[in-house]
C-alpha cells in the first residue's frame, strides 16, 4: 500500500474496527465510494454502460481454468504461477448478517449482476 492509500485509510477507515460496522455505517458514504478500492467495478469494465468492454471476464474462483482458456485463445504457452498461496480458505459469507448482505447487494448490485455473482 502506498503512502497516499495509507493516509486515506487512516483518515476514512480507522474508525471502523469491525466489518459489520463498516458496512452499516461507512460503505454508502460518498468519501468511501469515491476511493478506487471501494468503487463498483462495472465502471472500469463497462465504459459504455453495463456491457463489458472486453471479450472475456475471468473469475478468481476459476483462476486456473480461466487462465488456461486465455492461453488457448491467445495461442500462448504459459504456466500459472501459484505463489503466496493461502492454504486456508475463508468462507466470506460468515462475515455477513442479513442487513450487511442487503447493503453490499445494493451498493454493488451492478457488479454482482454483470459478473454473474450472487449471495
Amino acid at each position: 500500500m502506498n503512502a497516499g492509500d495509507k493516509a486515506w485509510a487512516a483518515e476514512n477507515l480507522s474508525s471502523y474496527n469491525e466489518f459489520d460496522i463498516f458496512v452499516r455505517e461507512g460503505l454508502r458514504r460518498r468519501e468511501i465510494l469515491s476511493f478506487k478500492h471501494f468503487q463498483p467495478q462495472f465502471g472500469f469494465l463497462c465504459p459504455d454502460g453495463k456491457q463489458p468492454g472486453v471479450d472475456f471476464l475471468g473469475h478468481y474462483e476459476n483462476l486456473a481454468a480461466d487462465f488456461e482458456f486465455v492461453c488457448r485463445t491467445l495461442k500462448v504457452e504459459s504456466k500459472l504461477l501459484r505463489e503466496n498461496q493461502n492454504s486456508s480458505r475463508m468462507d466470506y459469507e460468515k462475515y455477513y448478517t442479513p442487513e450487511t448482505r442487503q447493503i453490499v447487494g445494493e451498493v454493488y448490485r451492478d457488479d454482482i449482476e454483470i459478473l454473474g455473482y450472487s449471495f
